[in-house]
């Protein structure tokens, strides 16, 4: 019992110390995965300027330092979980060393001591989960600390108290001497004024970074002014609540953001009750129907992660569609016809047409005589660069285009209009560009396919990666084998320690007493060198098999990347990596020890007493059966939490990275009482999961239990009625058996234990060397010679 006070130190002097490890590590983690993802989404323009190499060199360096920082993290707890098993094993032989001498002195009962020691040995299994639990405790509190840091984050836009809804608009917008910064020190915006009237069409026109997008964010109030006010109707946006303000607006994004669903699911965003009638009539305006209808399942065509199945023209003439569905009071497009041919913005201008039906009195429409009042052009602001941006009001899209034309095309429009909103839009219906037809179905759920628990095929491409680390590995299994080895030794020792106290032979009791000490010294500088070895070749496999993965990403060709999704291939790179290198290193290794400590048990065991050996190995087929009933269910248990943790992470990634298009439409609490919802769809899985898992355990501690009781029953029987054994022999075989008992379940405990872990690494396995065997579609020939000096001539020879 004394060992306990410093076991229960020592665990808290590991926690304190491995909180910062673990938040470092976090931390690094997601720097990896930024840098990867920004390497995978950005793959056309790093192809186009060659930087391959530069991206790959990139990610590998911050995967190394993610390696050293697991490795020294496992170094740690090295020191700690090794030495709380010591301590564990020396405590169990000093007593039992101590028991057989007050044994051979006649003040302890051999009895007494045996069933001490059954209690004792109970405390086994919760010392050598203790150093498992301190890890998971500490890795814990510092996710937790992250969590409450976001959780606890306040955003700088909040409705003040009292914020009455806006009422419907009627289109007036008004920059009084609105001023803005990103940063306090860096102004963007200066003395801004700006007083577009109901049916007015404002186009800013201007260089990259003078402010026109910054002008778009302040109307919605995506950010704050730092000076002025921004006015809708004469209420300052300031003044009402966000969700009334951004139902009277609609904007079409300059970077469109486009939801993982069908083009149906995509125009309807901002209005799920929307009619087909409805969404065809914007898809129309938006020159997408035809298109849309030309694809094998219509409006019901799934778009892949961002639209990446569309080119950039049509997702922005979804875009548009999307917002025109919502029917908006005052409509912005930031360059959002940037990505469409000439002919077909003049075709989606000519269909918004019919929105100045709702001009002002007086007002011209578009295409007909003089066009409305000029008004103030607004202010007009130098930025520290010297450029200008300027406000040109016109009801003319050729005034726009020709202001284009003179800037470059570099600019928005900015539609405000009242009365009966945008409900003509749907006429002036006319031709349209054709994309190609593409069509992915939804096949994300590969994902979440948990494999058999062993894939030979897998087994054998993994068996290359070992191979190279066969030094390491060898020294990790010698040193495990040593360890299993002290374990499996001692309840023979102990045994013997206790008859040798019956026998009142003090002598051997202080021997064996002796070895007991030194074996829980040799176990402990074991499991330590095992555990070191493994952590460093557990993360040089890890940063192998990240690189390797990452630099084949790097060669593809754009088509696969048109096929798949960025967040799959880094899924590949992170849980499907990680899960391969924990079944590489301990998983393997401690499979193959849990083979040989379950090979010497049963050694053991048959040597000692073979008809007791027999009676322990009878409670093996009902349990082997109960186990296979188990595995049924809890594979489907565990593929189903697979799936709901993945949809989960999905559409957290997905409402995050859209958040702006989310924003805008509105769609917070939409999407919240979503994301509720497949939160208990996930906490209900893990639940039904961890109750299986929870299961089964108390099984196997049954059957152990059942197994210990059949051996005292049969052993006592035995020594009572047929004289078979003495009764120094009877504590030998009774002592040593139940501890031996124990020690026969504990591979049945960790193949419970590791069963999903199998089953995820088959599966990932699969992923993994899918994504390696894919080839590059477009390769250098191997006589490829290096181009030189270029004229700038380039020849399209009947190409098709």
């Amino acid at each position: 019992s004394l060992s306990l006070p410093i076991l229960a130190w020592r665990s808290i002097l590991v926690s304190s110390r491995m909180r910062p490890i673990w938040t470092q590590i976090q931390q690094n983690q997601a720097e990896v995965t930024q840098v990867a993802e920004e390497g995978l989404t950005g793959i056309r323009v790093v192809k186009a300027f060659s930087r391959e190499p530069f991206e790959s060199q990139k990610f590998r360096d911050k995967a190394q330092k993610q390696a050293d920082l697991n490795y020294y993290q496992a170094t740690q707890m090295a020191r700690h979980q090794p030495l709380m098993q010591g301590i564990s094993a020396a405590q169990i032989g000093l007593t039992v060393g101590v028991g057989s001498l007050l044994i051979a002195r006649g003040s302890l009962s051999a009895a007494d001591l045996l069933t001490f020691t059954l209690w004792l040995n109970l405390l086994q299994l919760p010392v050598r989960t203790l150093g498992f639990v301190i890890n998971i405790v500490a890795r814990c509190i510092s996710s937790a600390e992250r969590v409450f840091e976001l959780i606890d984050a306040q955003s700088a836009v909040q409705e003040k108290p009292g914020a009455q809804a806006l009422p419907t608009a009627q289109g007036n917008v008004v920059f009084d001497h609105v001023s803005f910064g990103y940063e306090s020190a860096s102004p963007v915006l200066s003395e801004v004024s700006i007083d577009a009237k109901p049916g007015e069409v404002i186009a800013l026109l201007g260089p990259t970074g003078s402010g026109k997008s910054t002008i778009v964010n302040l109307i919605p109030r995506f950010y704050d002014v730092t000076g002025g006010q921004v006015l809708i109707d004469g209420h300052d946006v300031r003044d009402v609540t966000l969700d009334s303000l951004r139902r009277n607006i609609g904007i079409v994004q300059q970077d469109v953001f486009l939801f993982i669903g069908t083009i149906r699911d995509n125009i309807s965003y901002g209005k799920p009750e929307a009619t087909q009638e409805e969404i065809e009539r914007a898809a129309k305006a938006a020159r997408i129907h035809d298109f849309i209808m030309s694809l094998p399942y219509g409006y019901d065509e799934w778009v892949g992660e961002r639209g990446v199945t569309l080119s950039g023209g049509q997702k922005q003439r979804i875009a548009i569609a999307r917002t025109l569905l919502l029917d908006p009071k005052i409509l912005i497009f930031d360059d959002s016809t940037s990505s469409v041919d000439a002919q077909t913005e003049f075709l989606i201008q000519q269909a918004l047409q019919p929105l100045q039906a709702h001009l002002r009195p007086g007002a011209q429409r578009p295409g007909g005589g003089p066009g409305p009042r000029p008004g103030s052009p607004g202010r007009r602001r130098r930025t520290s660069a010297g450029r200008r941006w300027h406000a040109v009001t016109t009801a003319s899209a050729s005034a726009r285009s020709a202001a284009g034309a003179r800037l470059g095309r570099r600019g928005f429009v900015m539609a405000f209009w009242g009365g009966a909103g945008a409900g003509g839009w749907s006429q002036g219906i006319g031709g349209q560009s054709q994309g190609p037809t593409r069509h992915r179905g939804n096949d994300g759920w590969d994902d979440d396919y948990l494999g058999k628990v062993y894939d030979a095929q897998v087994v054998r491409r993994l068996i290359p990666y070992l191979k190279q680390y066969r030094l390491q590995a060898g020294v990790a299994f010698s040193c495990m084998v040593v360890s299993a080895l002290m374990t499996f030794v001692q309840p023979l020792l102990i045994g013997l320690t206790v008859q040798a106290g019956v026998k009142h032979d003090e002598r051997l009791v202080v021997i064996l007493l002796s070895i007991m000490l030194g074996m829980a010294v040799i176990g402990w500088l074991a499991a330590f060198l095992q555990q070191v070895t493994t952590a460093w070749m557990g993360n040089r496999l890890l940063l192998q098999l990240r690189t390797e993965m990452y630099d084949h990403m790097q060669s593809l060709s754009l088509s696969f990347y048109d096929e798949m999704e960025v967040g799959r291939m880094i899924s590949r790179l992170t849980s499907d990596v990680t899960v391969m290198q924990e079944l590489l290193t301990s998983g393997s290794l401690t499979f193959a020890a849990d083979f040989v400590g379950l090979a010497v048990v049963v050694t053991v065991l048959l040597s000692i007493d073979w008809e007791l050996a027999l009676v322990t190995f009878g409670i093996v087929p009902p349990l082997v059966l109960v186990m296979a009933i188990w595995a049924r269910h809890a594979k489907r248990a565990f593929v189903n939490v697979r799936i709901k943790i993945s949809v989960l992470y999905g559409t957290l990634a997905e409402n995050i990275s859209g958040v702006r298009a989310v924003q805008s439409m509105s769609r917070e609490d939409e999407n919240a009482r979503r994301f509720d919802a497949l939160n208990r769809d996930n906490r209900n899985a893990n639940i039904w999961a961890g109750m299986l898992s929870a299961a089964i355990m108390p099984v196997i501690e049954l059957a152990v239990a059942i197994a210990t009781a059949a051996v005292i029953i049969v052993g006592g029987y035995r020594a009572l009625n047929a004289g078979s054994v003495d009764i120094a022999n009877l504590f030998l075989v009774l002592t040593s058996f139940t501890i031996y008992v124990s020690r026969f379940f504990d591979p049945i405990r960790d193949l419970v234990l590791q069963y999903t872990m199998l089953q995820r690494a088959m599966a990932g396995g699969e992923r993994i060397f899918e994504v390696l065997d894919t080839p590059a579609r477009i390769q250098d020939k191997p006589d490829a010679v290096e181009l030189e000096t270029v004229e700038g001539r380039v020849d399209f020879d009947h190409v098709y």
